[in-house]
């Protein structure tokens, strides 16, 4: 049987989608925006060009799974691994016992990393821990969490 490139293309295309959406190919994403976030073994979910690597502040609710790196690192002023405002909420966040989730400030003059930040109106309803969570500010300090959680359970 011979195939034209473009179908081999397309085909590769679609095989290589769906074994990195099962976890079994790693891959680095750059942040995500306003959607549940399953984040495999392996792969990296990075702030971009921004300040957030995962940012939720449309007003939903989502649900977070992490056994890989959720990670922004930055010389911006205030860096957020996740980051939940505006009245939206997350319903359960499970980070594994191989996921990080982590901010960092990488400049002296800048001020505070906070690996999980939630606004006041905006509450993270269960949290489980079994993996590391971590900020860190060089200027003004940083914070695993600051967060209002409903349920809090951590081994990690």
């Amino acid at each position: 049987m011979n195939l034209d490139n473009s179908i081999k293309k397309k085909i590769q295309t679609a095989v290589t989608i769906a074994l990195i959406t099962a976890g079994i190919i790693p891959a680095a994403k750059a942040e995500v925006n306003d959607a549940n976030v399953n984040n495999p073994s392996g792969t990296t979910i990075d702030q971009g060009l921004g300040t957030k690597a995962v940012d939720l502040d449309n007003g939903g609710t989502y649900t977070i799974s992490n056994a890989g790196t959720i990670s922004a690192e930055t010389s911006q002023n205030v860096v957020y691994g996740i980051n939940v405002d505006s009245s939206t909420t997350i319903s359960e966040l499970t980070n594994s016992a191989s996921g990080t989730i982590s901010a960092f400030t990488v400049s002296t003059s800048n001020r505070i990393g906070k690996g999980i930040n939630g606004a006041g109106d905006s509450p993270i309803t269960t949290l489980t821990n079994e993996g590391t969570i971590s900020g860190r500010g060089r200027q003004r300090g940083g914070f695993g969490i600051q967060a209002v959680i409903g349920s809090f359970d951590n081994s990690g």
